[in-house]
């Protein structure tokens, strides 16, 4: 592996001398200079070391920038092309906090691209050496065909269209409406309720709230939070799945709020392969639901209760 350095801040460094200036002692005031900061990184990877990543790292994302991704890809991988704005498009979606393999048809385009994404916060950035053409030469499985989706419309934007961005709707609770649609890979939700506060949404709990995995979200500021969370209890605690050794596996995700409801939009694997994460099948599923009145995963909820959906 290869660490490439971005320098996504570039201190001046600036020396004032002062003439003439001293302390009442006679001795010169000390002048301190900035450290610079740590440039961030991503890191390239050799195709054997690319497909080690795929098979262990259970929330890594494949992100394929090419505008050929329908000629083939590599498996599970989804596709914002970087030259046509898809990617720049993208990137207040997508988790910054799970870490993503690069690769195009061309080594210009994944380094634009894995710079790019270092630049804009993203923790943990691989980009594969040689592209798509050394994993096609390193004799490893390959897709063909369009990213599956259930629908050509759904966009973690926070807006929930009515012209059937996703294929289920629900009200669980008399303030709670819930949409969902899934495909072979992925679940795509959205939450619309009537607060001001956090939402969250738990699966499969086993009694009450133990065992539930569940998805906390929240506006504050414009600022959109959405995280990954496990409840231990029938009652709590339900701490983030990254404080139990788990990974966030929220894969892109969106909100809004105006002056009555919030609503927050996610996607995460069906099957994500982390012990703190319940495997999400077809037929019917539990669901635990609440929210409160402020922005605080702490603050205790307004409402919360029960229900059962289908997938």
């Amino acid at each position: 592996m290869r660490r490439h350095a971005v320098l996504v801040l570039l201190p001046i460094l600036l020396l004032i001398l002062f003439i003439g200036c001293s302390s009442d002692d006679g001795e010169a005031t000390p002048v301190q200079t900035p450290t610079s900061a740590t440039p961030a990184t991503y890191t390239d990877v050799s195709p054997a070391e690319a497909k080690e990543l795929i098979d262990t790292v259970a929330n890594l994302v494949v992100l394929d920038v090419s505008p050929l991704y329908t000629q083939g890809h590599l498996p599970g991988a989804i596709n914002h092309p970087m030259f046509d704005g898809s990617l720049a498009a993208a990137i207040p979606s997508l988790n910054k906090n799970v870490p993503y393999l690069v690769y195009c048809h061309s080594d210009s385009v994944s380094i634009a691209a894995a710079e790019l994404m270092v630049e804009e916060g993203f923790q943990e950035v691989y980009r594969l050496e040689g592209n798509y053409a050394a994993w096609v030469d390193a004799g490893y499985e390959v897709e063909i065909g369009e990213e599956p989706t259930p629908m050509a419309g759904w966009i973690a934007d926070g807006m929930i269209s009515t012209e059937g961005e996703y294929s289920n709707t629900a009200k669980i609770g008399d303030d709670f409406e819930l949409n969902w649609s899934t495909d072979s890979q992925y679940i795509y939700v959205g939450m619309k309720v009537k607060t001001d506060g956090w939402v969250a949404i738990g699966f499969e709990p086993s009694s009450k709230m133990k065992n539930a995995d569940m998805v906390f979200g929240f506006i504050e500021e414009n600022q959109v939070t959405v995280v990954d969370m496990y409840s231990t209890g029938e009652f709590g605690p339900h701490p983030e799945d990254t404080d139990k050794g788990g990974a966030n596996d929220i894969l892109e995700f969106g909100g809004s709020e105006d002056d009555e409801y919030t609503v927050i939009e996610f996607k995460r694997n069906l099957v994500t392969g982390d012990e703190y994460d319940n495997d999400l099948a077809s037929g019917t599923v539990k669901v635990i639901w609440a929210y409160g009145s402020s922005d605080s995963l702490s603050a205790p909820h307004s409402e919360r209760g029960y229900s059962e959906i289908e997938f």
